[in-house]
């Protein structure tokens, strides 16, 4: 089971190719604003089901 999130409390479950992208999309806006070392952590926080080493 894939989710995403797209608000507080608003998950969505989507297919395994849609949270790869929405986890592609996430890793670059948080680029620009969360330190490296932390960025794995801000990515739980919106996508579940979806290990960092898939999305890279």
């Amino acid at each position: 089971m894939y989710l995403i999130r797209s608000r507080k409390i608003d998950w969505h479950e989507v297919s395994k190719d849609k949270a790869i992208d929405y986890a592609k999309k996430m890793i670059k806006l948080l680029g620009y604003a969360v330190p490296e070392s932390y960025q794995e952590r801000y990515l739980e926080r919106f996508v579940k089901g979806v290990e960092l080493q898939e999305v890279i």
